[in-house]
């Protein structure tokens, strides 16, 4: 899934969104977390994947210490390794995600498919409905997650995303990501997995 094709194209979202300040920088973050998230998204799009991107968060302390979990369950708890990893994987998911969109628009493919990004050679995960790719990613691009465009999909289903739902067509060998450059400029704040406490 995620050919150094692919990876170009999930550059170029990226920096679509860091030259117009629209990063997304999850809450689970914590202050110096915000500052180098950024730069350490880039490098996993680009070389990586969402293990190393989540040991990174990890292992130099850029997550909060501790979160409240969703309304349904009382108090705070600690912030663990399996937290930054779905961190991870959500966000390299949703760049990849969109990469195939705008992969599949400039090669002329019409609809995509399912998949997770952390099982990449699982089944693919039955649509709801078909998937067009120009207006998935009009929606991918205004911050929505594929979660929140089929909600009626498995909660276990880890790092959604999308692939092409045939072979990539001859037009496939010439396909090339527009580059922008790489800014990590402007980033603003999501809300992911729970509402965060201390740094």
């Amino acid at each position: 899934m995620l050919t150094q094709l692919v990876r170009g194209f999930m550059l170029a979202e990226f920096d679509v969104d860091a030259s117009r300040g629209l990063l997304l920088l999850p809450e689970l973050l914590g202050v110096r977390g915000r500052d180098r998230y950024p730069v350490l998204l880039r490098e996993a799009l680009a070389r990586h994947d969402d293990a190393w991107l989540a040991d990174r968060l990890m292992s130099a302390g850029l997550l909060r210490s501790r979160v409240r979990p969703p309304a349904a369950e009382a108090g705070w708890r600690r912030v663990t390794a399996h937290d930054a990893r779905l961190l991870a994987l959500r966000d390299l998911a949703w760049y990849h995600a969109r990469a195939a969109c705008a992969l599949a628009l400039q090669v002329g493919v019409r609809q995509l498919e399912l998949a997770s990004l952390a099982r990449p050679r699982a089944p693919r995960v039955p649509a709801p409905e078909p998937i067009e790719p120009r207006s998935l990613l009009d929606r991918l691009r205004s911050g929505l997650r594929l979660r929140d465009l089929f909600p009626t999909l498995p909660e276990h289903e880890p790092g959604l995303t999308v692939t092409l739902a045939e072979a990539l067509p001859a037009a496939g060998a010439t396909a090339r990501p527009p580059s922008l450059g790489a800014s990590t400029a402007g980033a603003r704040t999501s809300g992911p997995l729970a509402t965060a406490a201390s740094d």
